[in-house]
């Protein structure tokens, strides 16, 4: 008799752990080392907990190694959503660059005459691969990407100082495979629309425009605790608004053209509020925010013909400075659980450099192809692209 009432003693007791915390406080240590792990774990070790699932999670968290309840924490974080303004900037910077190609000639100094009357179109297809870096207590992404970009311009004579102004608008649309080092992966499409122009005469030039944006990422992020498995799914919106300008020097000498130039860019970006479904109580709502970035530029543009089959060769070079958003950060708290937290994604550095090569030939005076490849590099971030292009004239 004592034998059946101390083993019908013993299952009451392990089977307390699921079943008597339902509505009531319930305590536990987890180990962390960085600022995400720690702001989650806090969620989780001192909480009322509501559902089977709740405690499931937490039994199962539990008995983890220290190193497994970390990885877990991590994942748990969401931090994949703390690093998506990155792929926007590189967008944009893609698509300015777009823009300045059709626009070349007329920022070399040269006088707009006859062509006054004329119009351009143009297009580019391009594709490449970026990389974001781990940090310390954060994980990057590696990013593959496909983009078209078309526009049309119109050069006016303004009979000012010399001068003339050229005015366009131009569209861009990229497709992006987003492949997080955080247990994840998302797909992007981004579009932005812009209007630009190019004021120059013989000696300087500025170069300017606008963009608007968005940007929808689809995100799929895999929670393992042990043997306990979620798949958490969220879509992530940015909005985008890009203003840029560049002042530079035509200095020419023969075939040979330089133009030493600084730029900046400033850009807007609305991050707007997610909510997760998939993954039931590991589930994430992300407050939406506002956020801004600015960029400047310090290069040269290097233009010539070469000797060979009438072709033209144009390079860049340029230092690149970031103002501020070094660090993305966005707020959260698990749907029906706890309170809200602060999550940090990668911290990068303030400086970079990017460059590009870029060779032209012209078809029966009224077409115009090319191939480029650019790129840029940074401390944790790296980029590059391959594209090629085709302007007409008419």
């Amino acid at each position: 008799m004592k034998n059946n009432l101390k083993t019908l003693l013993t299952i009451c007791l392990s089977s307390c752990t699921l079943v008597c915390p339902l509505g009531n406080l319930m305590s536990a240590s987890f180990s962390t080392s960085t600022y995400n792990e720690r702001h989650v774990a806090q969620q989780w070790s001192s909480t009322s907990i509501v559902s089977a699932d709740e405690a499931l999670v937490i039994d199962n968290l539990s008995a983890l190694p220290s190193k497994e309840q970390r990885e877990a924490l991590n994942d748990f974080s969401g931090e994949q959503y703390a690093n998506l303004i990155q792929p926007n900037q590189t967008a944009s910077q893609t698509f300015i660059r777009r823009m300045y190609q059709p626009i070349l000639n007329d920022s070399l100094g040269l006088q707009c005459g006859e062509n006054c009357d004329e119009y351009r179109a143009w297009g580019a297809v391009g594709g490449g691969q970026s990389r974001l870096r781990n940090s310390h207590g954060a994980k990057g992404y590696r990013m593959d990407n496909f983009n078209i970009t078309f526009g049309a311009q119109k050069p006016l004579n303004l009979n000012f100082l010399n001068s003339w102004l050229t005015v366009g608008i131009a569209g861009s649309y990229e497709k992006d495979h987003i492949h997080f080092k955080q247990n994840g992966h998302g797909k992007g499409n981004n579009w932005q629309g812009a209007i630009y122009y190019m004021w120059n005469n013989p000696h300087f030039y500025s170069f300017s425009g606008t963009i608007l944006g968005a940007d929808c990422v689809r995100v799929k992020r895999s929670i393992d605790v042990g043997n306990l498995t979620r798949k958490a799914k969220g879509k992530a919106r940015v909005s985008e608004w890009t203003s840029f300008t560049e002042l530079g020097l035509n200095l020419g000498y023969e075939n040979f053209y330089v133009q030493p130039f600084a730029r900046l860019e400033h850009a807007s970006y609305r991050r707007h509020a997610l909510s997760e479904h998939g993954a039931q109580s590991l589930n994430l709502h992300v407050r939406g925010k506002n956020i801004s970035a600015s960029v400047g530029y310090l290069g040269t543009h290097l233009s010539t013909n070469l000797p060979w089959w009438e072709l033209h060769l144009n390079a860049d070079a340029a230092w690149k400075y970031r103002f501020n958003l070094l660090q993305e950060r966005f707020q959260a708290h698990f749907k029906n659980l706890g309170s809200q937290f602060r999550i940090k994604g990668v911290h990068q550095k303030t400086s970079g450099f990017e460059g590009s090569v870029n060779i032209a030939k012209t078809f029966y005076n009224c077409w115009q192809g090319y191939v480029e490849f650019s790129g840029e590099v940074w401390d944790r971030f790296s980029a590059w692209n391959l594209a090629g292009g085709v302007t007409v004239t008419w």
